[in-house]
């Protein structure tokens, strides 16, 4: 999942995939802002809400009735990963590393941290903030982990509507960023809510 961003100038295609419903956002980037030009969003039918997988086919079908006619070749597409009930997060410090080594480091430390076996799960990570302790640089980071099941599905998916993938992301980093990005927060106290259809 990590890995550098480019940005280009090709309009955008976000889809969130979720087990209740699929959300689909296509936007025109104009300088640092985004043009929304168009937002759908789909009921999958037939699906616990919670799972530990995707319904891939129903979130085949929707994604293919709301795709036909469009070009997708043209569009940068990126993937929000919400609604999985197998997404485990944990935060922990580190002594203060190049980002290049952060990722290796947590790759051997991670089975201290998730008690599941690894070999199934994608690891990901975020840095939240770096502070000195003791004298020493360290950095306190979000480790995420998600079933390598669901990537495979959203491969899968993607490879079967002949999508461009430039980044798949998990919800409350893509929801981390937009805060960050819109600067919200910074110059006065603000509460972020995320509503869900079965939770908040």
């Amino acid at each position: 999942m990590r890995g550098i961003v480019m940005f280009s100038s090709l309009p955008i295609i976000s889809i969130e995939l979720n087990n209740s419903y699929v959300k689909v956002v296509e936007a025109k980037r104009k300088g640092d802002a985004l043009k929304i030009l168009a937002y759908k969003e789909m009921d999958v039918k037939n699906v616990n809400v919670v799972s530990e997988v995707y319904n891939e086919l129903d979130i085949l079908a929707a994604l293919n009735d709301y795709l036909v006619g469009k070009d997708v070749s043209k569009y940068e597409v990126n993937i929000v990963i919400s609604g999985v009930a197998k997404l485990l997060v944990r935060e922990v410090v580190i002594p203060k590393l190049p980002q290049r080594k952060i990722y290796n480091l947590l790759k051997m430390e991670a089975n201290q941290y998730f008690p599941v076996n690894l070999e199934n799960y994608v690891i990901d990570y975020k840095i939240i903030e770096e502070f000195k302790e003791n004298n020493a640089k360290k950095l306190k980071i979000l480790v995420f982990a998600v079933s390598r099941y669901v990537i495979e599905q959203i491969i899968n998916i993607a490879k079967m509507l002949k999508l461009k993938v430039n980044r798949i992301d998990l919800e409350p980093n893509a929801l981390s960023k937009f805060i960050l990005r819109s600067g919200i927060g910074r110059r006065e106290t603000a509460m972020i809510v995320n509503l869900e259809r079965s939770f908040i």
